[in-house]
């Protein structure tokens, strides 16, 4: 089975809240981006203004699955 990550950004998804029943189909349909990849390193950070805590990804993308354009060689 092949494992896809579908990155998705819903207006105001950055503020603590409810977040929003999807199905898969709603979920690829609003995303811009969809790749297959894997998850190099994660780590939290945060400023000194004691906003919220951020955590990163970096990925490694295997295949860009839908992107605006042509994606050859983006890097997210």
């Amino acid at each position: 089975m092949r494992w896809m990550a579908v990155l998705a950004w819903i207006c105001g998804a950055a503020q603590a809240g409810p977040v929003p029943r999807l199905t898969l189909a709603e979920m690829a349909d609003g995303s811009e981006y969809i790749i297959e990849a894997t998850v190099l390193r994660s780590w939290t950070d945060w400023n000194a203004a004691d906003q919220p805590i951020w955590t990163h990804h970096e990925l490694s993308v295997k295949e860009w699955l839908k992107a605006p354009g042509a994606a050859s060689g983006r890097s997210l």
